[in-house]
């Protein structure tokens, strides 16, 4: 006869051995191993317990279904925006290319590595690699720091550069608030030729990003004395951290400009 506690149950094999389960979804799911002792068994449900409210404990018998099958359930499942969804479909798809027909339970920590390593070496920037592990870390499989983005320090533009943009660019686009010619919403890949003829045209380094407009706004509103609050506000940030950055390069111009009247002052010193 099992042993019977809050969360699930204990029982003795024929073999001997004794097995923890419990109760989920109207049947019961037994540990994946069995133990020595009813002690060990009474441990290991404990443990099952605790994994199962932490969101780390997997049903087995879930684990014989594909990769692919359970990717396309799970991204059908969520309630996304759809350029969230467009995101996430482009992301599992590097996942989907090597794992699509492995059964969960067989993707181990070494194929995850090993994929990852892959990965990481495919050309891709080291962020993108960083965001589609994350999709894939709700299995029970982690590599250490391979879920962080970098912070990266990206060219620094001021209203000149902006001007010189914003009069070279298609008259069409001149505004930063606009549509397709089929007054549909702009996607990257038909505004990148017209950024980049831009910025040949501005004489400005090629690497600079349409992003990197939206990132001088958000310093030129840190420098302009806004708050932590204001800044979230502004940016439309669903977090402090994104909006840290901001506050950090006006500290970093501050010093800057503390410099430089420091420079100044001891020139004037000096020319006495």
């Amino acid at each position: 006869m099992g042993s019977s506690r809050p969360f699930g149950n204990t029982r003795k094999l024929r073999s001997g051995r004794h097995q923890a389960r419990y109760c989920h979804l109207g049947k019961q799911v037994p540990a994946d191993t069995t133990l020595a002792t009813k002690a060990g068994a009474r441990a290991r449900l404990a443990t099952m317990e605790t994994d199962l409210l932490s969101g780390r404990h997997v049903d087995p018998s879930s684990g014989r279904e594909r990769f692919g099958v359970f990717a396309e359930r799970w991204l059908e499942a969520r309630d996304l925006r759809p350029r969230t969804r467009d995101s996430y479909t482009s992301q599992l798809a590097h996942i989907i290319a090597e794992f699509e027909t492995m059964e969960l339970r067989k993707i181990t920590p070494s194929a995850v590595r090993a994929w990852h390593g892959q990965l990481s070496k495919s050309g891709l920037h080291a962020n993108t690699v960083a965001k589609v592990y994350r999709l894939l870390r709700t299995n029970p499989v982690h590599i250490k720091g391979a879920a962080v983005e970098r912070s990266i320090e990206r060219p620094s533009l001021d209203w000149d550069d902006i001007e010189r943009i914003a009069d070279a660019i298609h008259p069409r686009f001149r505004a930063l608030v606009f549509t397709s010619v089929k007054d549909s919403p702009l996607v990257n890949r038909y505004f990148a030729p017209y950024w980049k003829k831009a910025l040949e045209a501005a004489g400005l380094d090629e690497s600079i990003r349409f992003h990197d407009l939206r990132h001088h706004a958000g310093t030129s509103a840190a420098t302009a004395g806004s708050s932590l609050r204001e800044i979230i506000a502004r940016m439309g940030h669903a977090s402090s951290d994104a909006s840290l950055r901001y506050l950090k390069a006006s500290a970093r111009r501050d010093e800057e400009i503390a410099d430089e009247i420091e420079r100044r002052m001891n020139g004037g010193l000096d020319g006495r």
